[in-house]
């Protein structure tokens, strides 16, 4: 092995890698049972989390500054909604039930 790529292996960027890239596969083939090709589902994937992103950060702007709520209540209230669509929108959209 290369040094470069030594050096790369005990980087936080190749960690956060691998950790999200076995969070996909996780998804795609434990919970929704790897019906799914990836040419469709992995589009849809990025697309959905991209959207909750930008959801969580809504749904937290509206928490503070329409309902006053402090930052923790604000953080739990964004990670639960985010999460709902999440799971939700990927059921039905990225990873729907095959017949």
């Amino acid at each position: 092995m290369t040094d470069v790529l030594q050096a790369f292996i005990h980087t936080r960027l190749f960690r956060f890698l691998v950790v999200g890239g076995g969070a996909y596969s996780a998804q795609r083939g434990w919970t929704f049972g790897a019906e799914h090709d990836h040419a469709s589902a992995l589009p849809r994937y990025f697309t959905l989390q991209a959207g909750c992103a930008a959801f969580s950060g809504l749904v937290s702007h509206v928490a503070v500054t329409r309902f006053g709520l402090s930052p923790v209540a604000m953080s739990a209230l964004a990670t639960v909604a985010a999460s709902a669509a999440s799971y939700i929108v990927s059921s039905r959209w990225v990873f729907p039930a095959r017949r």
